[in-house]
């Protein structure tokens, strides 16, 4: 993304009050929740079973990852692998 700092500002916003001394800015209504409690409480449980029902580890995923790690489709960096795992253990 390049910034032009010589491009024109296409709009300008126009102030709301028509004299100085009115209230232009009014208070924001409060945004009302668009389910109640109870229902995001039930759609939670439906996804906390679903997320029970799942495997732990992907079997096929990790499978196909050793068989291209044999086949040297995938290069690992051990140094790079430590690393990671002694920045991850000591945050």
């Amino acid at each position: 993304m390049e910034i032009n700092a010589h491009r024109r500002q296409i709009m300008v916003a126009a102030p709301a009050a028509k004299t100085e001394n009115s209230q232009a800015i009014q208070a924001i209504a409060p945004v009302r929740s668009v389910v109640s409690t109870t229902q995001h409480a039930a759609s939670a449980g439906e996804l906390h079973a679903k997320l029970q029902k799942m495997p732990e580890v992907d079997s096929e995923r990790v499978a196909m990852a050793k068989a291209d790690i044999q086949a040297d489709k995938i290069k690992l960096n051990t140094a790079d692998i430590a690393r990671a795992m002694l920045n991850f253990h000591r945050s």
